[in-house]
């Protein structure tokens, strides 16, 4: 694998390095890539590993991992934890698809504990001359402002743009299950956001 990012967050006086690194698959539609995450934290004045997903996660498309410009950490709490967030995107049939995967260090390990989607048009199949009408949604995600329930506060996802050429707005509130290790909501989603298990 190659270096791809490096973030650096601070947690009251520590500093933690967050990396991420990026190697190559097969040159195809569905082959993806594979992407690295590795967490140092700041003890006294040195860093120690805190955890990584051993060799990376399979990502992407066409044999290309998500690029830097897709990786990001944000904060899963107010008390300055944070975790990775990598944006992917998929097309199929002039539709494409976009979900937040979120990657957190749990005992050592780098575990997915949550894939949102943040994205769904269908651009390429619809218009004038077809029958189905135009979507353009998009989806920004927030951490919940009535505080955490857990380790991991709840993320509210608002969902924003025009559904069928009409303007729409939802807001969905996504809670992390501590069994499950996992985020995932019982609120309305729109169809369009049914697509991506």
């Amino acid at each position: 694998m190659r270096p791809a990012e490096l973030e650096i967050k601070t947690s009251g006086s520590k500093l933690q390095l967050f990396f991420s690194a990026t190697a190559s698959g097969e040159d195809c539609h569905a082959c993806p890539g594979r992407i690295g995450l590795i967490l140092y934290k700041q003890k006294g004045e040195s860093f120690v590993f805190e955890g990584d997903n051993g060799e990376g996660v399979e990502m992407g498309s066409w044999g290309i991992a998500p690029t830097p410009d897709n990786v990001s950490v944000m904060a899963i709490n107010e008390k300055g934890e944070f975790a990775w967030r990598v944006d992917e995107s998929y097309g199929n049939h002039g539709k494409i698809e976009s979900t937040s995967v979120i990657f957190a260090s749990i005992s050592g390990s780098v575990d997915k504990i949550g894939k949102i989607q943040i994205g769904s048009s269908n651009s390429g199949a619809c218009g004038p001359e077809v029958a189905e009408k135009c979507t353009e949604l998009n989806g920004l995600l927030a951490l919940d402002p009535e505080g955490a329930e857990s380790e991991y506060q709840s993320l509210i996802l608002h969902i924003f743009g025009s559904m069928k050429e009409q303007p729409f707005y939802q807001r969905v509130r996504y809670s992390f299950d501590v069994k499950k290790q996992d985020y995932s909501t019982i609120d309305y989603l729109p169809e369009e956001f049914l697509a991506v298990p």
